[in-house]
């Protein structure tokens, strides 16, 4: 599946000691490692990392790969991420796995994270710099006067004061992915609005205040939004990093686990009614090789749901004690929920 949980099976009780080195942060070596440094084919770089990802949480992603002997994290002169960072793994075989099974995925929502060897990665920036020289910046004109209100920590932008009538049909409605972390709403907004007149705009933002990688734009009507998709889906919008943007799905069912197989759907919809408003719906599946169950939920709109997994995702849902470890969207192009849910928790 496309999505994957905002913090996967992150330990936050294990003994992984960072430090501060040169204002980078530093896991490792580890202390019972014995004989020499591994071999530079061993180093991998990861980038175009989301500024809510911290040290502990890419440290238990690359560890899920194989025995990892150094992490470097790089911040900037402040405290804010760069979005990248190195990690030396015992030998080469565990490097190439991290490669291939990390490279493009979705470590937020929207937002896929590139994975390469490290020298392969010193090539491309020497292929980077003889672009940076004839690169230009891509949007002639940044409006400043936007106008943003916060809601639920997000900016939001629009409707204009002038429209009257019915909300433009859902398929105005566009997802804006990849955005890069120095890339903020009025510049996205004034690249949307350089192809059409947009309705509303609301761009995503962490509960720390980093920018979460992806925005929505509903324009007034479908011809503006299909020319958006055929303008900006792979735009450079800075060297080396493109945008996405689609037309979003409205999708109002959430898949869940894991929950104990003695609770009944009317206990589970009581426990998920003190989070979240709009349920209309809530049915269990039971999953034999886990020993419990899974939930399906529905709720009366893509709003709903898209603020109830956003907060299930945050790790501050427990349901009778145990936090929910896997939260995706419905796959409806999938029969059964149970290993749908199951093939998402791996």
């Amino acid at each position: 599946m496309a999505d994957r949980p905002l913090v996967r099976g992150v330990d936050k009780e294990a003994d992984d000691k960072f430090f501060k080195v040169n204002g980078q942060i530093v896991s490792g070596p580890p202390s019972q490692w014995n004989g020499p440094p591994p071999a530079r084919e061993c180093e991998v770089y990861i980038g175009n990392l989301p500024g809510d990802v911290f040290p502990n949480e890419l440290l238990d992603y690359c560890k899920a790969i194989g025995y990892v002997y150094h992490l470097r994290f790089l911040k900037d002169g402040s405290v804010n991420s760069k979005g990248s960072a190195y990690v030396i793994y015992a030998n080469n075989g565990m490097a190439e796995k991290a490669v291939a099974s990390m490279n493009n995925m979705d470590v937020r929502p929207c937002v896929k994270i590139t994975v390469m060897k490290a020298v392969d990665f010193l090539k491309l920036c020497s292929v980077c710099k003889a672009r940076l020289s004839g690169w230009k910046y891509p949007i002639n004109i940044i409006n400043k006067n936007h106008h943003f209100v916060q809601v639920n920590g997000n900016r939001l932008f629009g409707p204009p004061s002038y429209w009257k009538g019915a909300e433009p049909p859902k398929e105005c409605k566009l997802l804006i992915g990849n955005i890069p972390n120095d890339v903020f709403e009025n510049e996205v907004l004034s690249l949307l609005e350089s192809v059409g007149t947009v309705y509303q705009f609301q761009f995503m933002i962490s509960s720390n205040g980093h920018t979460r990688g992806y925005a929505y734009c509903t324009y007034t009507n479908l011809g503006d939004a299909v020319k958006a998709i055929q303008s900006f889906n792979n735009f450079e919008i800075r060297p080396l990093s493109n945008i996405s943007v689609v037309a979003t799905m409205d999708n109002n069912i959430l898949y869940a686990g894991f929950v104990a197989l003695d609770k009944t759907g009317e206990e589970i919809y009581g426990e998920l009614r003190k989070f979240f408003g709009g349920i209309t719906s809530v049915a269990p599946y039971v999953i034999p090789q886990r020993n419990c169950l899974a939930i399906e939920v529905k709720f009366e709109s893509h709003l709903f749901s898209s603020y109830a997994r956003d907060f299930l995702l945050s790790g501050c849902v427990h349901l009778f004690g145990k936090r929910l470890t896997a939260v995706c969207w419905a796959n409806y192009n999938s029969n059964n929920v149970a290993t749908e849910i199951v093939e998402f928790g791996k």
